[in-house]
């Protein structure tokens, strides 16, 4: 089942975003993009980039990703990975060791130098994927504890080098990964002292001259770099800028790195130039976050998101249409007067009583007994004897023989006969499983205590009359000869004991017919009963099916719709209940509820489920009647807004006014948009902001946004235009602190001095790195 509410997920959002409504698709890269992961603590990050680019670009397969590792790395399309060293990074110079194995090991830097070949071979392969092909992003993305952050300058310069055989523009931009919550002081002095490196090569006059272009054939060629290394270096941290650790940080900076590339490789049509509007600018945000001190300046980045609650509106749409589904099965069930239902299957008194009747033989039987040869007695002998003593003179136990072979055999044969062709069970699956007024629902309500409760009246009435057939047999066998009304033929004794013979044979053996027939009717009763018991359990695992997957449904649907106390994502379950009953109520005053048990619907339940292929059907049914009906099909804007008020009657002050849910959409929007970096003492001299929503430019919410402080805003507001119906993203970015502004700097770099006083080595050469 969780693969297929996935799938229907999957097929509302993309339905949403691709509706009249939204018409926006997955976004498309305009310039090629490469990723540079350094390090196996880069691995997660890298595995949440990649799946998250996948979900949201169109031309994901036309980008590039190149792993740099030591133990471990991830086979995956596009996923290009490099053993960086053989040597294991520990000990008291993990660092420079490292660095020392990558220029000492030649066939590295071969390897590398090749690998770099086939990626611009690999990029002129997927040129048709973008629309331009002048420009590369390159993105070096690490986590600052990895001790391969040593060798961080030579594969991006080695990598630029080799794209601009390829390309005219290369833009180098670093997001340096700060995951302080498992950090300790030996891992931390590792991040800090990529830090100073890192400051270092975004110094104006950093310079960088080495032979590590390196061919197969080992010509060694020097590669030279002047200026900053990295057009923009973003930090990220799990902390936000109030301290606080955010919730999957590594999902949330993976959803920021995904926005920086988007804005700087979204391709603008011209009827996206909006008056007013601010796009962004790179070469503008990196010139404003320069100081005048000329420190090299960093960047932080926030990211938020607001959007319809998808697989929250799929659970609750499955679950309130299937809680509907159910209610229509078991009322059809429930309808069904209790005489119908056991008329239908035979089990009335009239039915039992004709079916146990057709076992007996022909009536003449009887009437044969009267041939057998009695004894040579006559009635003035027998008068004064019970008619038990009568009968065993006169036949000893041949009339019981002959009513045994005759009768009671063929009778019982048939009854056998009757039990192996399992007619119960066969009634039911015919006019009850198989019929579609019915299904095995019905089957399984009539199997239960109501029918089975009618058969223990009936049982009941059977064992009295059993009783009483019992007692009347023996007052027959009790009676005299001489107290029998019979046909006495005076002056015959011949004929007078023939008239007795016939009565004691009929009076006895037809007493006994009506007994056997009530005695089968009541083995019978019980054969049903128990059949009854065992065809319920076997449809109640069927049943179980039902009410598994409303359990199902009802856990996902608790799991997906708690925590959403906001106004913005409240009243789901209530808004969603009264949409599908809506639909449903009016599907069912044009085609009644009839339309359920349709072919194409449930009209074979019962064989869904035995092949396992009801929640197949309940799904497809769901999404056919419900998702398809146009029903659904708002924007992001209205959906909040009918939603926020579903609770609200007409006309109650309580009611939501527009303007009142943008501010709160707004208000969380910036909220949790919070840069990822704790800064320390945090000056507001050099701090520069730009903040962008990604959204239709022209909707309702964006043109609030635009306009709120818009004459004495401290930063710079603009919108990425895109046509999405779906939901509002938000990116924050804020840029010109120092590297010694950070919190992570200033509590960690006591430990890197005594480390290194300690016998430490960080760095892999002398340089001016003097503690600030």
């Amino acid at each position: 089942m969780q693969k297929l509410v996935e799938k229907i997920i999957e097929d509302y959002i993309l339905k949403a975003e691709n509706s009249h409504l939204g018409k926006e698709g997955r976004r498309l890269i305009s310039n090629p993009i490469i990723y540079l992961f350094i390090g196996d603590q880069s691995l997660p990050a890298l595995k949440a980039v990649y799946e998250l680019n996948q979900k949201k670009w169109a031309n994901h397969d036309g980008i590039l990703y190149l792993h740099a590792y030591l133990k471990e790395t991830w086979a995956e399309a596009n996923v290009i990975s490099f053993k960086a060293a053989e040597k294991d990074a520990s000990g008291k110079r993990s660092r420079p060791s490292l660095y020392e194995a990558f220029y000492q090991d030649e066939q590295k830097l071969v390897d590398y130098n090749q690998l770099l070949r086939q990626l611009n071979v690999r990029f002129a392969e997927l040129g048709n994927k973008f629309a331009s092909f002048q420009k590369v992003n390159i993105s070096v993305i690490t986590e600052i504890n990895d001790p391969l952050t040593v060798i961080l300058s030579e594969l991006a310069i080695l990598l630029e080098h080799s794209l601009r055989d390829l390309f005219t523009m290369t833009y180098l931009d670093a997001f340096c990964l700060l995951e302080e919550r498992t950090a300790d002081e030996g891992t931390s002095v590792l991040g800090l002292s990529f830090l100073r490196e890192l400051k270092k090569m975004q110094e104006q006059q950093f310079s960088f001259s080495k032979e590590i272009l390196v061919t197969k054939d080992r010509i060694r060629i020097s590669v030279t770099r002047k200026g900053p290394l990295f057009d923009i270096v973003y930090l990220l941290s799990d902390k936000d800028e109030r301290g606080m650790f955010t919730e999957n940080s590594i999902g949330k900076n993976a959803e920021i790195i995904n926005a920086v590339n988007l804005i700087k490789n979204k391709k603008v049509n011209e009827n996206e130039h909006f008056p007013g509007n601010e796009m962004y600018n790179n070469v503008h945000f990196s010139k404003n976050i320069q100081n005048d001190e000329r420190i090299p300046a960093f960047v932080s980045a926030g990211f938020s998101k607001v959007s319809r609650p998808n697989e929250a509106i799929v659970i609750n749409v499955l679950y309130y249409f299937y809680i509907h589904l159910k209610a229509v099965i078991g009322d059809r069930a429930n309808n069904i007067e209790q005489q119908k239902v056991i008329e239908l299957l035979e089990l009335d008194n009239l039915s039992i009583h004709s079916k146990v009747s057709s076992f007996f033989p022909p009536t003449e039987i009887i009437e044969e007994m009267l041939g057998l040869m009695p004894s040579d007695y006559m009635y003035h002998q027998l008068e004064n004897l019970t008619l038990r003593e009568a009968e065993e003179i006169l036949f000893g136990d041949s009339a019981k023989v002959f009513f045994q072979e005759n009768l009671l055999k063929p009778f019982f044969e048939k009854m056998k006969d009757y039990y192996s062709n399992q007619p119960l069970q066969e009634l039911l699956q015919k006019r009850v499983e198989e019929n579609s007024k019915y299904g095995v629902f019905c089957a399984y309500r009539w199997t239960d205590e109501q029918v089975v409760q009618y058969l223990l009246r009936l049982r009941s009435e059977y064992i009295h009359q059993s009783e009483v057939l019992k007692e009347e047999l023996n007052t027959i066998y009790s009676e005299y000869g001489g107290q029998q009304d019979f046909r006495k033929v005076p002056f015959s004794k011949k004929r007078t004991t023939r008239n007795f013979i016939s009565h004691l044979i009929n009076r006895i053996y037809q007493h006994k017919c009506t007994s056997l027939l009530v005695d089968s009717k009541l083995e019978l009763v019980n054969y049903y009963m128990l059949i009854l018991e065992e065809c319920h359990e076997e449809y109640k695992q069927q049943i179980e099916v039902f009410n598994s997957l409303e359990m199902n449904l009802y856990r996902r649907k608790v799991e997906v719709t708690t925590g959403y106390q906001n106004k913005i994502n409240q009243n789901i379950p209530e808004y969603y209940e009264r949409i599908v009953q809506s639909i449903l109520q009016e599907l069912t005053e044009k085609r009644s509820t009839e339309f359920y048990f349709e072919e194409k619907n449930l009209g074979k339940l019962s064989l869904l489920l035995k092949q396992g292929l009801f929640t197949n059907r309940v799904i497809e049914m769901c999404q056919r009647l419900i998702f398809e009906s146009g029903k659904l099909d708002q924007t992001f804007e209205q959906e909040i807004l009918a939603r926020g008020n579903v609770m609200v009657d007409y006309g109650d002050p309580q009611v939501l006014t527009k303007e009142e849910l943008f501010h709160e959409l707004y208000q969380l929007l910036e909220k949790d948009s919070a840069c990822h970096i704790h800064l320390f003492d945090y000056n507001q001299k050099h701090k520069y902001e730009e903040k962008y929503y990604l959204g239709d430019f022209q909707s309702s919410f964006i043109q609030y946004v635009l306009g709120i402080d818009k004459d004495n805003r401290p930063y710079r507001l603009g919108c990425i235009h895109e046509n999405r119906a779906s939901g509002i993203e938000k990116l924050s970015l804020m840029g010109g602190f120092a590297i010694e502004d950070l919190r992570f700097y200033q509590n960690n770099i006591r430990y890197y001095e005594k480390y290194r006083e300690s016998g430490y080595e960080f760095h892999p050469e002398p340089v001016n790195l003097r503690s600030t």
